[in-house]
């Protein structure tokens, strides 16, 4: 079952969390070569001019895997619309080969908007 949280919702978790110390353990785990990361994805537009970031990683030995769209539209504000967007995903990580799989129920895809 896919789970959509809206910002506020997330806003009004967050203001309670204290995150450094995941975020210290994180780049912890990047160092010591625990962290997949591939190269950054990149679209450059000309017209309108802007530009989209694909991000994507994981943690080895987890079971969840994110990706993160970011996107820029300089000319945007001049429309009334705002210049950038982001959009994070988090999805259950495979547990053996797609053709032996049935994905167990209580695995969920977490989208933020």
């Amino acid at each position: 079952m896919t789970k959509i949280y809206t910002l506020d919702q997330i806003k009004k978790v967050i203001q309670t969390l204290d995150l450094s110390g995941t975020i210290e353990e994180g780049f912890m785990a990047y160092s010591r070569g625990e962290v997949v990361v591939p190269p950054v994805g990149e679209l450059v537009f000309d017209t309108p001019p802007g530009d989209t970031h694909i991000k994507y990683g994981y943690l080895k030995n987890t079971s969840f895997y994110v990706i993160k769209i970011a996107s820029g539209f300089y000319e945007n504000p001049e429309l009334g619309l705002p210049s950038s967007s982001r959009r994070q995903i988090s999805g259950p990580a495979p547990i053996s080969p797609p053709w032996d799989r049935t994905p167990p129920k209580n695995r969920n895809w977490i989208q933020t908007f």
